[in-house]
C-alpha cells in the first residue's frame, strides 16, 4: 500500500507541483558592507577560463569595485598571481591609489 501510494504521488504532476519543498528555504543575497563607501576601496577579482585561445590569450580576469559596482576586465595568457598584480597595477595607474 505504501509503495503504491508513493508511486502514485511521484507520478502525479499536480502532486509534484503542489508539494511543500523540503529543506532550508533559500535566503536573500546579503551585500558585503562597505566600510568607507569610497570608490576603489575594495576590489574583488576573479578569472574566467580557460576559453578558446585568441592571440595566445585564453583567460579573462575580472575586477569589480564593491562600492560602485564598476567592473574592469582584461584578457591574459595565464591565470597567475603575476597577471593579477599587473592587472591591479593597470587599474591603479588609470584611476589612482585608493585611500
Amino acid at each position: 500500500m505504501i509503495k503504491d501510494t508513493t508511486k502514485f504521488i511521484n507520478s502525479c504532476i499536480s502532486c509534484q507541483l503542489l508539494k511543500t519543498p523540503i529543506g532550508k528555504k533559500p535566503g536573500l543575497l546579503q551585500p558585503i558592507p562597505i566600510e568607507s563607501g569610497k570608490p576603489l576601496q575594495r576590489l574583488t577579482f576573479d578569472y574566467l577560463g580557460p576559453l578558446p585561445p585568441s592571440h595566445g590569450k585564453k583567460y579573462l580576469i575580472l575586477a569589480a569595485c564593491s562600492g560602485t559596482k564598476m567592473a574592469f576586465a582584461k584578457v591574459v595568457a595565464n591565470a597567475t598571481g603575476a597577471e593579477t598584480i599587473n592587472f591591479l597595477m593597470d587599474i591603479v595607474t588609470s584611476y589612482g591609489v585608493p585611500k
